[in-house]
């Protein structure tokens, strides 16, 4: 080797280091400054390390009232149930470096090496390591895998890791199917399906697409090692499977994600690449290797990437056989093919210099001074390429950083501090409600059961949507009438603002639709000082109603007087609201608020008929109230009868499978589940306030915990007992 040769390869190898360490540090830069990763599904993963170090320690007759809590949290899931590779290893570097420090790192450094496969595999396609450093720093800062790190997606980074250094022996196995190589194909090939299960499914089905592709090319002598690859994953898959995982509790169909998870492919596009720009240059380099695909790369390899971009796109599209997953996920596989899509170009560089001297003096001289100046000109597409990705990503990093911070309304350092006194002064056997930016973190970081409010799109474990049924009436109402068309969740007495939420079952999912506001009639009650108001809500079954009634108190408690019924009722897909005025006259004024999740693009109003016209469908509105005004997303009504009627319905009620009406009243509920604690997110530090919806839990509930964006609400206390 010569001495120049020797520096080539040096400098080459500075460079791929580097191409690791620009994004570790870069990132590193932004999650150094905080306690916690962005988002929440990193507690999820603590949650899962730790139920897994339990098991072990319970298998070794270790028993401990912290490893019993650590189990406590998986409810009636398996341990198992998620693949576990990813957690044995935070389990090592949570001994190591502590839970938060450790998330951080196993996040990070999964990031900053997909580089380093990709690499090798693009330097083995096109056997030039110019081309393999093109496409380590076209993966170094790829945006799509900076979302991944963003929301917490550590096992999907994992399983991506793994999966190029598998081709990659797998490869090497091709042409020198040595023991070596067939056994670190086959160990990498085991790993994959305990890394993560899109991951093994994607990882799979790129395999045999490509052994297809290879058998078509009568390749047979190479489909015979694919085959083994994919025979090798397939075991370890269903051994792990049926010995660690059995029966299996995943969701494969959920109807919600089945309708919102579907993949655009432009939106994902320009989602996963960010920049305009990158799509087209990439775009125009993909053109380029397809045409001159021969001269560029075998057979075998474009029968590789092919797969790799192929598979996924047609597995996004298996929700047409009922499987509903999230499928954006899948398609952004076809990334990790890009990088060396931008990289195939160098390995022409070789032939420039040759072509150069034979276009001089040469019949064919202009041919060959077009196709070294086209050739040229695709590099310097691909560097520009590379070092826009790179240069965008960082720009990315930093705006990952500050979206996740902006979006978690219980803080940092706030939250830790809260988690650190739930794990200090609450029992092990405590059950919490919350929403999933905590709900995750007390599982994981404290070790309580809690019941998590979570997008029901992002449910695909069984159980996890009985317990979102359950934390969102805990957080959202006092009372909930539920069929199969509707749920109502009424906050009275606690809360005049939403009384009740209005629900229509849409697209897999109960969507918030409106609300009452009552407040303009509690208004009217207080500005009469003779009376004392008290608020009484009764459940009528029978009648799938519920009745609230407004009554005045005097200084004896027996000296009770009606003053307003309301009745909240359902009639299959309509919900029937009446108010009536018992011992009082005047006019009921009240509020009817489309929900701030809702899109209205046009607000009609006829009679005494007013429709929505909103993302989820028209919604109707139908009163006997003697004036309506619509007042921006506000719909007023006023009567001066004493009696107003209002009835809600859509124009095309969907419906699901539920064949009963639920009438549910929060405090038996509670009870029944032995939830001990509320955490809700505090909204300002000038007093005591969380957000609208949760306001009427801090009516009701003594907060026992408060800093400056946590509260902590005792729930089997209520203020009246304090």
């Amino acid at each position: 080797m010569s001495t120049l040769t020797k520096k080539v390869d040096i400098g080459l190898k500075i460079l791929l280091i580097w191409a690791v360490l620009a994004p570790l540090i870069y990132t590193w830069y932004f999650l150094g400054a905080r306690l916690t990763p962005w988002w929440s599904d990193p507690g999820e993963w603590l949650k899962y390390a730790n139920a897994v170090e339990a098991w072990f320690a319970r298998c070794l007759g270790i028993n401990s009232p912290h490893y019993e809590a650590m189990l406590y949290t998986m409810w009636d899931q398996g341990v198992f149930q998620y693949p576990p590779l990813f957690f044995l290893i935070l389990i090592l570097l949570k001994y190591a470096l502590g839970p938060l420090q450790a998330l951080k790192v196993a996040g990070s450094v999964l990031f900053a090496l997909q580089p380093l496969p990709i690499y090798f595999l693009a330097k083995k396609i096109t056997n030039s390591g110019l081309s393999g450093l093109v496409a380590a720093y076209a993966m170094s800062f790829m945006p799509i895998y900076i979302e991944m790190l963003g929301w917490g997606g550590y096992p999907n980074l994992l399983g991506l890791l793994l999966i190029p250094i598998n081709i990659v022996f797998t490869i090497s196995v091709m042409s020198n199917p040595q023991s070596k190589n067939i056994c670190l194909m086959v160990l990498t090939s085991v790993l994959i399906p305990f890394s993560h299960h899109l991951t093994s499914g994607v990882f799979l089905g790129i395999l045999l697409f490509w052994m297809l592709f290879l058998a078509i090319m009568r390749k047979s002598s190479k489909v015979k090692y694919v085959m083994y690859d994919v025979a090798a994953s397939l075991v370890a898959l269903t051994c792990y499977r049926m010995l660690l995982a059995y029966p299996s509790q995943l969701i494969i169909f959920n109807e919600a994600a089945y309708y919102s998870l579907r993949v655009n492919f432009l939106e994902a596009m320009f989602w996963a690449l960010k920049v305009p720009a990158m799509i087209v240059v990439t775009s125009l380099i993909i053109s380029f290797v397809v045409l001159k695909r021969n001269e560029i790369i075998q057979k075998e390899y474009q029968a590789l990437l092919l797969a790799w971009v192929l598979f996924p796109v047609i597995a996004t599209q298996s929700y047409i056989f009922g499987v509903a997953i999230d499928f954006n996920r899948i398609f952004f596989f076809i990334f990790q093919a890009a990088p060396i899509a931008i990289a195939l170009p160098f390995s022409l560089i070789k032939n420039i210099y040759n072509t150069g001297e034979r276009v001089f003096g040469n019949p064919l001289g202009w041919h060959l001074l077009k196709r070294l100046l086209l050739t040229v000109f695709i590099v310097s597409l691909s560097v520009m390429a590379s070092i826009l990705i790179f240069l965008t990503g960082m720009d990315v990093v930093a705006n990952v950083s500050g979206w996740y911070s902006s979006q978690d309304i219980y803080g940092d350092y706030e939250k830790i501090s809260a988690l650190d006194w739930i794990k200090r002064e609450t029992p092990l056997n405590s059950t919490f409600v919350a929403d999933e930016y905590i709900g995750r973190w007390i599982e994981g970081y404290a070790s309580r059961r809690t019941y998590i409010y979570i997008e029901p799109r992002f449910i695909f474990i069984k159980g996890q949507m009985e317990r979102y049924y359950i934390a969102s009436f805990i957080l959202l109402a006092e009372r909930e009438i539920r069929n199969c068309y509707l749920r109502i969740l009424d906050q009275a007495p606690y809360s005049m603002s939403y009384t009740p939420i209005i629900c229509f079952w849409n697209k897999g999912e109960y969507k918030e639709a409106l609300y009452i506001n009552e407040s303009m009639v509690m208004d009217k009650f207080e500005n009469l000082s003779s009376i004392r108001l008290s608020i009484v809500p009764i459940i009528c079954a029978e009648k799938n109603s519920i009745e609230t009634h407004y009554v005045s108190k005097s200084i004896s408690p027996q000296n009770e007087e009606p003053l307003i019924k309301k009745v909240t009722a359902v009639d299959n897909q309509v919900v029937n609201i009446t108010y009536i005025y018992e011992k009082m006259t005047g006019n009921i004024t009240v509020d009817v608020v489309p929900s701030p999740k809702r899109s209205v693009s046009l607000v009609e109003i006829s009679g005494q008929r007013v429709t929505l016209h909103a993302d989820i469908g028209k919604i109707f509105i139908e009163t006997s109230a003697e004036k309506i005004e619509n007042e921006g997303r506000k719909i007023r009504l006023y009567d001066e009868d004493g009696i107003l009627n209002i009835q809600v319905f859509m124009e095309n009620p969907m419906k699901n499978e539920l064949s009963q009406t639920l009438i549910l009243e929060s405090s038996k509920i509670m009870r029944e589940n032995k939830i001990s604690y509320i955490v809700v997110p505090r909204t300002t530090l000038k007093e005591l306030r969380s957000l609208p919806e949760y306001q009427h839990l801090l009516n009701k509930f003594k907060a026992i915990y408060i800093n400056d964006r946590v509260i902590i609400l005792e729930a089997n206390k209520d203020i009246d007992q304090v």
